[in-house]
């Protein structure tokens, strides 16, 4: 039997919210430790529903028990409106032209989600008339500050991330959110839904440079599903079209477009202790194994579990650095199916 959800936003059900606080919700499972010290996600994130133009942006999908009543949340997934100064020079703007102008879509930060959260978020606070000075934790975000400061209404929504219970995988709820995304971006007459998109497979392949790895095709019988640090070699033709990564295809079924790797999207920076407690791997045993190190040299990479790309550790600062690249999507709205 198919599963029954309903969706409601943050602002209609901010009684939701309490569930989603406790660390064990299987929600706050799903993603990896050392992402949730990313500074940036920890000091805006708490505005998405903490400021009402923002929580009408954040969704919630439930589950009611026919027995008892209660209900469950099942499913979450952020988004935020932001102004994009580019599409508003162009008189007359939808998705689909916008997909044919480079120019402007290139203009999509290169701090990917980290940028964008900040930018939506001090927006709002600007339009509200609570920002003094836009806070920049990141160079990019720093580039970013007089965008931050616009008062301009939003024209422009990024979906930030989607989550949905393990065993509510196969029901179709992701494509859902995503729909809801464009519904939204729709009744709000905004132009663009973009995505900061992070490809779920490509954490088996952390040495694999991100422009490549999202023009990999689907393979049907090739050896794809090995850890291998290095790209496989044998690529079959079926469906050349599609990509490998799955996350990333679903989008691209949904009406998404390709447009460009977003370098640094999320940052996390740490000691080898802290690193060692977010991922159980120790960096100063790593280090003193690594070729490198024997070489004399001080920065080594160093794999993580879950992690995109290595992380770049100094030995003599006993600092490790991860800065994580996503892939910035394009949703025609007009595609709503």
């Amino acid at each position: 039997m198919a599963a029954v959800f309903t969706i409601y936003t943050a602002f209609d059900r901010p009684d939701l919210l309490s569930a989603l606080d406790h660390s064990d919700h299987p929600l706050n499972q799903l993603w990896p430790e050392f992402l949730d010290q990313d500074l940036t996600f920890q000091f805006f994130s708490r505005f998405l529903t903490r400021l009402k133009p923002l929580a009408r942006f954040q969704f919630l999908a439930v589950e009611t028990d026919p027995a008892t009543g209660n209900e469950s949340v099942i499913g979450l997934a952020r988004s935020i409106p932001f102004f994009w100064p580019d599409i508003a020079t162009i008189q007359s703007v939808d998705s689909v032209s916008l997909s044919q102008n480079p120019k402007i879509l290139q203009s999509l930060p290169d701090g990917g989600y980290d940028t964008i959260l900040a930018r939506g978020v001090q927006q709002c606070l600007a339009r509200e008339g609570q920002l003094k000075e836009p806070l920049a934790l990141t160079l990019d975000q720093l580039q970013d500050s007089a965008i931050c400061r616009c008062q301009d209404p939003p024209n422009a929504m990024s979906a930030l991330s989607i989550t949905v219970h393990p065993e509510r995988r196969k029901t179709g709820l992701a494509e859902v959110f995503i729909r809801k995304m464009k519904e939204t971006a729709v009744s709000e007459q905004l132009q663009a839904l973009v995505v900061p998109l992070r490809p779920t497979r490509k954490c088996e392949y952390p040495h694999m440079d991100m422009s490549s790895y999202i023009n990999w095709p689907v393979t049907d019988g090739c050896p794809v599903t090995n850890r291998a640090m290095r790209p496989v070699r044998t690529m079959c033709m079926q469906g050349a079209n599609l990509p490998f990564d799955p996350w990333l295809r679903k989008h691209l079924r949904l009406g998404g477009k390709v447009i460009k790797v977003a370098k640094n999207s999320m940052t996390v920076r740490g000691t080898d202790a802290e690193w060692r407690q977010w991922t159980d791997v120790n960096f100063e045993d790593l280090a003193k194994l690594s070729p490198g190190c024997l070489e004399g040299n001080d920065y080594i990479d160093v794999i993580i579990p879950s992690g995109l790309v290595p992380v770049q550790y100094s030995r003599q600062e006993k600092i490790g650095i991860y800065k994580e690249p996503n892939v910035w999507i394009l949703h025609e709205l007009g595609k709503i199916e």
